[in-house]
Protein backbone atom coordinates (compact mmCIF):
# COMPACT_ATOMS: atom_id res chain seq x y z
CA UNK A 1 0.00 0.00 0.00
CA UNK A 2 0.95 3.61 -0.51
CA UNK A 3 1.64 3.91 3.74
CA UNK A 4 4.00 0.67 3.25
CA UNK A 5 6.12 2.49 1.10
CA UNK A 6 7.01 5.23 3.66
CA UNK A 7 10.55 4.58 5.23
CA UNK A 8 10.43 2.67 8.40
CA UNK A 9 10.62 4.36 11.20
CA UNK A 10 8.13 6.84 10.60
CA UNK A 11 4.70 6.99 12.30
CA UNK A 12 1.66 6.74 10.12
CA UNK A 13 0.45 10.20 11.56
CA UNK A 14 3.72 11.36 9.99
CA UNK A 15 2.92 9.95 6.77
CA UNK A 16 -0.42 10.51 6.33
CA UNK A 17 0.49 14.25 7.33
CA UNK A 18 3.12 14.47 4.70
CA UNK A 19 0.43 12.96 2.02
CA UNK A 20 -2.10 15.29 2.86
CA UNK A 21 0.57 18.14 2.73
CA UNK A 22 1.20 18.07 -0.60
CA UNK A 23 -2.74 17.27 -1.41
CA UNK A 24 -3.29 13.74 -1.37
CA UNK A 25 -5.86 13.74 1.56
CA UNK A 26 -7.95 11.03 0.79
CA UNK A 27 -7.71 8.06 3.40
CA UNK A 28 -9.39 5.70 1.35
CA UNK A 29 -6.76 6.32 -1.23
CA UNK A 30 -4.09 5.78 1.56
CA UNK A 31 -4.27 2.19 1.63
CA UNK A 32 -4.27 1.43 -1.84
CA UNK A 33 -1.91 -0.21 -3.98
CA UNK A 34 0.64 2.47 -6.32
CA UNK A 35 -0.42 1.21 -9.40
CA UNK A 36 -4.37 2.04 -9.07
CA UNK A 37 -3.64 6.02 -8.47
CA UNK A 38 -4.64 8.26 -10.87
CA UNK A 39 -0.96 10.42 -12.79
CA UNK A 40 -1.89 12.87 -10.96
CA UNK A 41 -2.36 11.39 -7.31
CA UNK A 42 0.86 9.18 -8.17
CA UNK A 43 2.52 12.49 -8.74
CA UNK A 44 1.55 13.54 -4.88
CA UNK A 45 2.94 10.30 -3.54
CA UNK A 46 5.95 10.55 -5.67
CA UNK A 47 6.91 14.01 -3.79
CA UNK A 48 5.77 12.95 -0.54
CA UNK A 49 7.81 10.13 -0.42
CA UNK A 50 10.71 12.06 -1.95
CA UNK A 51 10.83 14.74 0.63
CA UNK A 52 10.70 12.10 3.11
CA UNK A 53 13.62 9.99 1.85
CA UNK A 54 15.78 13.19 1.06
CA UNK A 55 14.83 16.15 4.16
CA UNK A 56 18.30 17.69 3.05
CA UNK A 57 17.46 18.43 -0.24
CA UNK A 58 15.15 17.26 -3.30
CA UNK A 59 15.74 17.16 -6.54
CA UNK A 60 13.08 16.51 -9.37
CA UNK A 61 13.21 15.94 -13.08
CA UNK A 62 10.84 16.21 -15.00
CA UNK A 63 8.19 18.07 -12.62
CA UNK A 64 5.11 17.79 -13.35
CA UNK A 65 5.51 16.89 -17.08
CA UNK A 66 3.50 13.62 -16.67
CA UNK A 67 0.04 15.26 -15.60
CA UNK A 68 -2.28 17.69 -16.72
CA UNK A 69 -1.58 21.21 -17.14
CA UNK A 70 -4.51 21.98 -14.32
CA UNK A 71 -3.48 19.49 -12.10
CA UNK A 72 0.20 20.48 -12.16
CA UNK A 73 -1.03 24.41 -11.42
CA UNK A 74 -3.03 23.49 -8.02
CA UNK A 75 -0.02 20.53 -6.98
CA UNK A 76 2.31 22.97 -7.54
CA UNK A 77 0.70 25.01 -5.18
CA UNK A 78 0.73 22.36 -2.74
CA UNK A 79 4.17 20.88 -2.84
CA UNK A 80 5.26 24.70 -2.42
CA UNK A 81 3.15 25.35 0.82
CA UNK A 82 4.43 21.87 1.84
CA UNK A 83 8.21 22.47 1.53
CA UNK A 84 8.25 25.71 3.39
CA UNK A 85 6.37 24.51 6.06
CA UNK A 86 9.03 21.34 6.57
CA UNK A 87 11.54 23.87 5.74
CA UNK A 88 13.24 21.80 2.97
CA UNK A 89 15.07 22.84 0.21
CA UNK A 90 13.65 21.92 -3.00
CA UNK A 91 14.60 22.04 -6.84
CA UNK A 92 12.25 21.37 -9.81
CA UNK A 93 13.22 20.61 -12.91
CA UNK A 94 10.82 21.52 -15.37
CA UNK A 95 9.99 22.27 -18.95
CA UNK A 96 6.58 24.01 -18.30
CA UNK A 97 6.70 27.70 -17.56
CA UNK A 98 2.87 27.73 -16.71
CA UNK A 99 3.70 26.46 -12.65
CA UNK A 100 6.15 29.44 -11.91
CA UNK A 101 3.36 31.54 -10.65
CA UNK A 102 2.36 28.53 -8.66
CA UNK A 103 5.48 26.92 -7.31
CA UNK A 104 6.35 30.49 -6.81
CA UNK A 105 10.27 29.55 -6.65
CA UNK A 106 12.34 31.64 -4.55
CA UNK A 107 14.82 31.23 -7.75
CA UNK A 108 14.55 30.79 -10.88
CA UNK A 109 17.40 29.66 -13.80
CA UNK A 110 16.40 29.63 -17.62
CA UNK A 111 18.82 27.94 -19.65
CA UNK A 112 17.60 29.36 -22.71
CA UNK A 113 18.23 32.82 -21.77
CA UNK A 114 21.10 31.88 -19.18
CA UNK A 115 18.91 33.85 -16.85
CA UNK A 116 19.26 33.15 -12.43
CA UNK A 117 16.97 35.56 -10.82
CA UNK A 118 15.21 35.74 -7.85
CA UNK A 119 11.75 37.25 -8.24
CA UNK A 120 9.08 37.58 -6.22
CA UNK A 121 5.58 35.97 -7.91
CA UNK A 122 1.97 35.91 -7.24
CA UNK A 123 -0.25 32.77 -7.63
CA UNK A 124 -3.14 33.20 -9.48
CA UNK A 125 -6.60 33.03 -7.65
CA UNK A 126 -8.78 30.09 -7.96
CA UNK A 127 -12.15 31.12 -9.02
CA UNK A 128 -14.61 28.80 -8.52
CA UNK A 129 -18.47 28.91 -9.64
CA UNK A 130 -21.24 27.78 -7.24
CA UNK A 131 -23.95 25.98 -8.07
CA UNK A 132 -27.13 24.66 -5.81
CA UNK A 133 -27.35 20.92 -8.09
CA UNK A 134 -29.06 17.69 -7.60
CA UNK A 135 -26.91 15.27 -5.37
CA UNK A 136 -28.12 11.90 -7.21
CA UNK A 137 -26.70 13.19 -10.24
CA UNK A 138 -23.29 14.94 -8.98
CA UNK A 139 -22.28 12.98 -5.79
CA UNK A 140 -21.19 10.05 -8.16
CA UNK A 141 -18.22 12.42 -9.48
CA UNK A 142 -17.14 12.63 -5.76
CA UNK A 143 -18.62 9.53 -3.46
CA UNK A 144 -14.97 7.27 -4.23
CA UNK A 145 -13.12 10.21 -2.81
CA UNK A 146 -15.13 10.44 0.99
CA UNK A 147 -13.11 9.01 3.85
CA UNK A 148 -16.17 7.35 5.36
CA UNK A 149 -18.21 5.65 2.70
CA UNK A 150 -20.11 6.47 -1.15
CA UNK A 151 -23.52 7.07 0.57
CA UNK A 152 -25.53 10.25 0.60
CA UNK A 153 -28.86 11.06 2.21
CA UNK A 154 -31.81 11.44 -0.41
CA UNK A 155 -33.02 14.98 1.24
CA UNK A 156 -29.65 16.78 1.73
CA UNK A 157 -29.31 19.78 -0.14
CA UNK A 158 -26.01 19.75 -2.81
CA UNK A 159 -23.71 21.84 -4.08
CA UNK A 160 -20.88 21.76 -6.63
CA UNK A 161 -17.91 24.13 -6.93
CA UNK A 162 -16.70 24.28 -10.73
CA UNK A 163 -12.99 25.64 -11.66
CA UNK A 164 -12.84 26.40 -15.16
CA UNK A 165 -16.04 24.03 -16.08
CA UNK A 166 -15.00 21.16 -14.38
CA UNK A 167 -16.67 20.30 -11.06
CA UNK A 168 -14.04 20.51 -8.68
CA UNK A 169 -15.63 20.17 -4.68
CA UNK A 170 -19.10 19.15 -3.09
CA UNK A 171 -20.73 19.67 -0.14
CA UNK A 172 -24.09 18.10 0.72
CA UNK A 173 -25.98 19.55 3.91
CA UNK A 174 -29.01 17.71 6.10
CA UNK A 175 -31.64 19.66 8.11
CA UNK A 176 -32.20 18.49 11.44
CA UNK A 177 -35.44 18.71 13.76
CA UNK A 178 -34.55 19.52 17.42
CA UNK A 179 -36.22 20.41 20.67
CA UNK A 180 -34.12 23.45 20.16
CA UNK A 181 -34.91 24.24 16.73
CA UNK A 182 -33.87 23.14 13.18
CA UNK A 183 -30.50 22.98 12.46
CA UNK A 184 -28.33 22.61 9.64
CA UNK A 185 -25.50 20.18 9.48
CA UNK A 186 -23.32 19.18 7.14
CA UNK A 187 -23.52 16.05 5.57
CA UNK A 188 -20.31 15.62 3.31
CA UNK A 189 -17.65 17.78 1.92
CA UNK A 190 -15.43 16.60 -0.76
CA UNK A 191 -12.38 17.97 -3.10
CA UNK A 192 -11.48 16.61 -5.82
CA UNK A 193 -8.09 14.86 -5.00
CA UNK A 194 -6.05 16.89 -7.87
CA UNK A 195 -7.67 20.00 -6.59
CA UNK A 196 -6.42 19.46 -2.98
CA UNK A 197 -3.53 20.94 -1.28
CA UNK A 198 -4.11 24.60 -0.96
CA UNK A 199 -7.13 24.87 0.74
CA UNK A 200 -10.26 24.60 -1.95
CA UNK A 201 -12.03 21.79 -0.04
CA UNK A 202 -12.01 24.39 3.81
CA UNK A 203 -12.57 27.31 1.47
CA UNK A 204 -15.81 25.36 0.26
CA UNK A 205 -16.85 24.39 3.33
CA UNK A 206 -16.68 27.77 5.12
CA UNK A 207 -18.90 29.74 2.16
CA UNK A 208 -21.47 26.94 2.06
CA UNK A 209 -21.50 27.12 5.71
CA UNK A 210 -22.21 31.11 5.52
CA UNK A 211 -24.92 30.72 3.45
CA UNK A 212 -26.57 28.75 5.99
CA UNK A 213 -25.50 30.08 9.27
CA UNK A 214 -28.73 32.06 10.65
CA UNK A 215 -30.97 31.73 8.00
CA UNK A 216 -34.11 31.61 9.72
CA UNK A 217 -32.62 31.35 12.55
CA UNK A 218 -30.95 28.23 12.65
CA UNK A 219 -27.08 27.68 12.93
CA UNK A 220 -24.29 25.30 11.64
CA UNK A 221 -22.57 22.01 12.54
CA UNK A 222 -20.35 19.34 11.36
CA UNK A 223 -18.80 16.49 12.26
CA UNK A 224 -15.66 15.37 10.52
CA UNK A 225 -12.69 12.48 11.35
CA UNK A 226 -10.35 14.09 8.39
CA UNK A 227 -7.62 15.29 9.88
CA UNK A 228 -6.41 17.97 7.64
CA UNK A 229 -9.64 19.42 8.11
CA UNK A 230 -9.95 18.91 11.75
CA UNK A 231 -6.26 20.32 12.27
CA UNK A 232 -7.69 23.32 10.27
CA UNK A 233 -10.70 24.30 12.26
CA UNK A 234 -9.54 23.88 15.45
CA UNK A 235 -7.08 27.19 14.73
CA UNK A 236 -9.43 28.56 12.43
CA UNK A 237 -11.60 31.61 14.22
CA UNK A 238 -14.90 30.78 12.05
CA UNK A 239 -15.33 27.49 14.08
CA UNK A 240 -15.97 26.59 17.61
CA UNK A 241 -14.83 23.35 18.32
CA UNK A 242 -18.25 21.66 20.30
CA UNK A 243 -16.71 18.07 20.77
CA UNK A 244 -12.30 17.56 21.08
CA UNK A 245 -11.47 14.64 18.63
CA UNK A 246 -12.84 11.28 20.21
CA UNK A 247 -14.44 7.80 19.08
CA UNK A 248 -18.18 8.98 18.48
CA UNK A 249 -19.64 5.39 19.30
CA UNK A 250 -22.89 6.28 21.15
CA UNK A 251 -22.38 5.43 25.22
CA UNK A 252 -25.67 4.26 25.22
CA UNK A 253 -25.09 1.79 22.38
CA UNK A 254 -22.19 0.75 24.05
CA UNK A 255 -23.92 -0.33 27.01
CA UNK A 256 -26.97 -2.09 25.22
CA UNK A 257 -24.10 -4.38 23.30
CA UNK A 258 -22.01 -4.82 25.70
CA UNK A 259 -22.92 -8.88 25.61
CA UNK A 260 -22.61 -9.02 22.77
CA UNK A 261 -19.42 -7.76 20.87
CA UNK A 262 -20.22 -9.01 17.26
CA UNK A 263 -23.09 -7.13 17.35
CA UNK A 264 -21.33 -4.28 18.84
CA UNK A 265 -18.75 -5.00 15.78
CA UNK A 266 -21.65 -4.90 13.06
CA UNK A 267 -23.41 -1.86 14.09
CA UNK A 268 -20.07 0.53 14.41
CA UNK A 269 -19.23 -0.65 11.07
CA UNK A 270 -22.43 -0.04 9.66
CA UNK A 271 -22.22 2.92 10.74
CA UNK A 272 -19.12 4.52 10.87
CA UNK A 273 -19.02 5.43 14.31
CA UNK A 274 -15.58 3.69 15.14
CA UNK A 275 -13.65 6.22 14.24
CA UNK A 276 -12.26 9.51 15.82
CA UNK A 277 -14.13 12.44 14.71
CA UNK A 278 -14.41 16.44 16.12
CA UNK A 279 -17.29 18.60 16.09
CA UNK A 280 -17.41 21.73 15.34
CA UNK A 281 -20.04 24.75 15.30
CA UNK A 282 -19.88 27.58 12.67
CA UNK A 283 -19.52 30.86 14.31
CA UNK A 284 -18.27 33.40 11.23
CA UNK A 285 -20.20 35.84 9.35
CA UNK A 286 -23.73 35.39 7.17
CA UNK A 287 -24.05 35.43 3.34
CA UNK A 288 -27.75 36.27 3.36
CA UNK A 289 -27.06 37.48 -0.40
CA UNK A 290 -25.08 33.88 -1.67
CA UNK A 291 -28.12 32.20 0.64
CA UNK A 292 -30.30 33.76 -1.74
CA UNK A 293 -28.83 33.35 -5.16
CA UNK A 294 -28.06 29.92 -4.50
CA UNK A 295 -32.46 29.26 -3.54
CA UNK A 296 -31.30 28.33 0.85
Amino acid sequence: TIVDSFPKGMSIKEITGLLSSVGFSSPPNWLRPYHVLSNGEQFRVDIARGLAESPDLLVVDEFTSVVDRTVAQVGSAAIAKAVRKRNQKFVAVACHYDILEWLQPDWIYDPSTNRFARDCLQRPPINIHVQRVSGKKYWPLFSKFHYLNRDIHNGASAFVGFYNGRPIVFTAVLTMPCPQGTRWKEHRTVCHPDFQGVGIGNAFSNFIASCFHGTRGRYYLSVTANPAMVAYRARSKLWNMTRKPQNNCDQRVRRQTKANTEAMTQWRKALGTDRITASFRYCGPRNPAAAAALGI
